[in-house]
C-alpha cells in the first residue's frame, strides 16, 4: 500500500490534492530556509498534521489544539476527534511523540482567534468600502482633461 493509500484511511477532510498542495509549500519553505512549527486547530484523527509532518520531514514540529474527548464543548458540531487514535496514526507513520505538542484544553483559544479574524475581515471591509467611496476615478480624470465635463 502506497504513502497516499495510507493516508486515505485516515478519517478527515484531506484530499489527495490538498496534500500534494501542502508537501509543495512545505519544500518551497525548506528550499527557502524558512523554518518553524505547524500549528493545526481541530486535528481530528491527524489526517492533515501527518500529511504535513511527513512532507516536512524531521525539519518541523508541531503545535496542534482539539477539543477531542471534551465535545461538550463543540457546539457546532464539527467534528469529533479522537486523542488515540491520533497519537496511534503518529505511531503507524513513523512520526516522533516529541514532535507533537497537543493541546486539548484551548476552547477559549478558538474562540478568541476567531473573534480576532472576525474584526480584521470587517476592519477591511469598511476600509475598501471607505476607499472605493466617492472620487474621482482615472476615467473621469482624462474626460476632464480632454474638455468633457459630466453635466450631472
Amino acid at each position: 500500500m502506497d504513502f497516499h493509500e495510507r493516508i486515505a484511511k485516515i478519517p478527515g477532510w484531506l484530499s489527495k490534492v490538498d496534500h500534494q498542495i501542502l508537501g509543495t509549500i512545505l519544500r518551497m519553505q525548506e528550499d527557502a530556509s524558512t523554518s518553524g512549527a505547524i500549528v493545526e486547530i481541530g486535528t481530528h484523527h491527524g489526517k492533515s498534521l501527518v500529511s504535513m509532518l511527513t512532507a516536512s520531514g524531521d525539519a518541523a514540529n508541531a503545535y496542534v489544539i482539539d477539543l477531542f474527548g471534551r465535545q461538550a464543548e463543540n457546539l457546532d458540531d464539527s467534528g469529533r476527534g479522537d486523542l488515540e487514535r491520533l497519537k496511534s496514526n503518529l505511531t503507524e507513520f513513523g512520526i516522533a511523540e516529541d514532535r507533537v505538542v497537543i493541546d486539548a484544553h484551548s476552547g477559549w483559544f478558538i474562540g478568541m482567534l476567531l473573534a480576532v479574524i472576525f474584526l480584521i475581515l470587517v476592519c477591511i471591509v469598511v476600509f475598501l468600502i471607505k476607499q472605493n467611496r466617492g472620487g474621482k476615478y482615472s476615467v473621469q480624470e482624462r474626460e476632464e482633461q480632454h474638455g468633457r465635463r459630466d453635466p450631472f
